[in-house]
């Protein structure tokens, strides 16, 4: 489910911002398509400090939108 999702956000013509949530609580945010690269199984994200962080789609609790209804 979780691949899935992903699958549908990475590569949209007008990409919307997201946080994974990790099962740990660590949180990643994706504020551009090409922070986050799809591998089998999993995820690698570019981080802020520049390093990358690989996690198996398993260990994520949730996929949240970083856009703020403000309505």
């Amino acid at each position: 489910m979780i691949e899935k999702l992903v699958n549908q956000l990475l590569p949209r013509p007008v990409f919307l911002p997201f946080r994974i949530r990790l099962l740990s609580g660590d949180l990643h945010n994706i504020a551009a398509p090409e922070l986050a690269v799809q591998v089998i199984g999993g995820l690698y994200i570019i981080q802020r400090d520049g390093h990358w962080v690989q996690f198996p789609y398993e260990s994520v609790a949730s996929v949240e939108s970083l856009i703020v209804d403000d309505e």
